[in-house]
């Protein structure tokens, strides 16, 4: 059975548009410390942009730049500026979809917590297995 369409495409087509004017660029795709504190971890200036360039397009509009795709051209200028880094890199970055993993490690909510907390779970999981099946008599 075929799928509705919910969207028209061109409602599909608004709905994933970058956007355009400089407002909104600096609203959506300004780096926080933290945000750049992840992305100097990575090495080399093609690496920084190409983590960066998909860090922007999973926050807003929320979808994945396409293996073959290239960036929105004020798009990275504004993040090589942000970065430092000469908007010229942008040319070799073929495969920014690798970091994908990466930004969800570090940003998703769900993970993080499932990080730092199951360890502990376990160890309190395998702990409260070694007890006794039968109450302790006192």
């Amino acid at each position: 059975m075929p799928r509705r369409l919910v969207l028209t495409a061109s409602e599909r087509e608004s709905l994933f548009a970058l956007p355009e004017n400089q407002d909104d660029l600096i609203r959506y795709y300004t780096f926080n410390a933290h945000d750049l504190l992840i992305i100097r971890l990575h090495r080399g200036d093609v690496n920084r942009l190409g983590f960066a360039i998909q860090l922007c397009y999973m926050r807003y509009p929320g979808i994945i730049l396409g293996f073959a795709e290239r960036p929105f051209g004020p798009l990275l200028n504004m993040v090589a500026r942000q970065l430092n880094i000469g908007a010229d890199h942008g040319k070799h970055m073929a495969g920014v979809n690798k970091h994908v993993g990466n930004i969800l490690l570090n940003y998703n909510p769900f993970l993080v917590f499932y990080r730092l907390v199951y360890p502990i779970t376990a160890k309190l999981l395998k702990f409260w297995m070694r007890l006794p099946e039968e109450p302790i008599k006192v």
